[in-house]
């Protein structure tokens, strides 16, 4: 099967929500690093993002910090992509939620999950909220099905 360049893209970007101690920024790495090299991905491997943003901040306020993980998956909504690689992209979506749950339940943190910038759901110490769960998972499997 031909995968077609026009095929529509979403970034996925799972980072902490809290305050990261270098432990945390260490093992998130290794973890990325990690699950880069775990198999092979449709698109591209994840990537590690450690990032702060100045921007809009003054001297008494604290950057935005990103630490987490970013990856390009196709995307589900368009019914543009074939069913067998819409089911891979959810596969890699799922594999990805995944790990930060575990990650997230390991060191009692809370991960935030954004499509294309926009807020998809949580993990919180490992527990997924209904965003993530039923709205993101719930509604991909849902159209996987129709």
């Amino acid at each position: 099967m031909t995968i077609k360049a026009e095929y529509a893209r979403q970034r996925l970007l799972f980072f902490v929500a809290q305050d990261v101690t270098d432990s945390v920024r260490n093992r998130m790495k290794t973890l990325v690093e990690s699950l880069s090299n775990e198999r092979s991905w449709q698109i591209a491997a994840p990537k590690f993002i450690d990032s702060i943003d100045y921007s809009g901040t003054s001297e008494a306020d604290v950057p935005d910090e990103t630490v987490g993980c970013l990856a390009e998956v196709y995307a589900a909504s368009k019914g543009e992509l074939p069913a067998s690689l819409d089911a891979q992209a959810l596969a890699e979506v799922e594999l990805l939620v995944k790990v930060a749950q575990d990650f997230s339940r390991a060191y009692s943190l809370e991960i935030e999950f954004e499509l294309d910038g926009v807020f998809v759901g949580a993990i919180d110490r490992g527990t997924l909220d209904k965003s993530l769960e039923h709205g993101l998972l719930g509604e991909w499997r849902a159209h996987l099905k129709s």
